[in-house]
This record gives structure tokens, sequence and C-alpha cells, in this order.
């Protein structure tokens, strides 16, 4: 998934730090729950959808 947003935009569509998404990116952290949804909801996705999970 490519949406060309730099890493302040996703944040401020996520409502998470720049900060967060700059360690998630860099494996420095683990990614909270919290956060998955925040992203997937910036990327008007569900967090299915994100994760890339198939349902037979």
């Amino acid at each position: 998934m490519k949406r060309d947003l730099s890493q302040e935009q996703l944040a401020e569509l996520a409502n998470v730090s720049i900060r967060t998404i700059s360690d998630i990116e860099r494996g420095i952290t683990d990614i909270r729950y919290t956060n998955l949804l925040q992203i997937a909801e910036a990327f008007d996705l569900t967090l299915a959808e994100l994760l890339n999970f198939k349902y037979n």
C-alpha cells in the first residue's frame, strides 16, 4: 500500500506523534493496538485491510 504521505502527514491524519510513526517505521518500538487502529482509520481501511488479512 503506497500512499505517498510523509511521516508528518501520517502522524497528523492518525492523530499520533511523528516520533511514534518514526519509531514504528524503524522498528524501535512495537506498535500498539490503538496506534494500528488510528493508522487504519487515517487510510480509511479496516484493521484487517491494513494488515492484509485474508478471510476464507
